[in-house]
């Protein structure tokens, strides 16, 4: 299934019209498509508004990073069979969520998959954003599996991570500001961090949980 809108925004300052592609992957019943409708909510309405800036960064977030620019957005939500996910070849887009939900491992064992085929089709620089779903029912779940999940994810494959509830409409500007800034991280070709900082980082957090296990 493919959504589309174009984002306008006042202060656009060329008659271009740019496009941007998302593909939304995830297992059955993580809550893709109330994500979906959520990203379109939050992305029309901001948008629309002036852009606001941030005190301590000196930043515009209003625009999420559309700055000016008239920007069609094509989603596309990724269903795919039980049994055979990925038998096809995945849709080719700017920018990836794999959405998971927090009360299901095999949702995310789904979308660690999903992810080996993206590196294997795109490379392993493209713009990765894990959504980790259903933050309203998921106090019963390790709070240091979670957090632990998160870091690996974040600092050891260097792909954004963030928690959401899709019902009740939490937490998503956050992942729509991931989105956008991995994607232009991407196209202006800025490494950021260098594998060896990064690895340096996990085995610093890998000591911290390994600590308070034993206490």
């Amino acid at each position: 299934m493919s959504r589309r809108f174009t984002l306008h925004s006042d202060t656009r300052t060329s008659s271009e019209e740019d496009t941007f592609n998302l593909a939304v992957i995830g297992d059955g019943n993580v809550g893709k498509s109330t994500t979906v409708c959520r990203f379109i909510k939050h992305w029309t309405e901001l948008s629309s508004q002036a852009p606001k800036k941030s005190k301590k960064h000196n930043k515009s977030h209003g625009d999420l990073g559309i700055k000016g620019r008239s920007l069609t957005v094509d989603i596309v939500d990724t269903s795919s069979k039980k049994r055979f996910p990925f038998l096809q070849r995945l849709p080719s887009c700017d920018a990836y969520v794999l959405v998971y939900s927090l009360v299901c491992d095999d949702s995310f064992d789904f979308v660690v998959a999903a992810r080996d085929q993206i590196l294997q089709q795109e490379g392993p620089s493209v713009p990765i954003v894990f959504v980790a779903n259903k933050t309203d029912i998921a106090d019963s779940v390790d709070k240091t599996e979670r957090v632990y999940r998160g870091l690996n994810i974040s600092c050891e494959w260097d792909n954004g991570h963030e928690e959401i509830s899709a019902e009740k409409d939490t937490s998503i500007i956050q992942v729509l500001e991931q989105i956008m800034k991995r994607h232009h991280k991407y196209i202006s070709g800025n490494k950021g961090e260098t594998h060896s900082g990064i690895s340096k980082k996990l085995r610093s957090i890998r000591k911290f949980f390994s600590r308070n296990k034993r206490q």
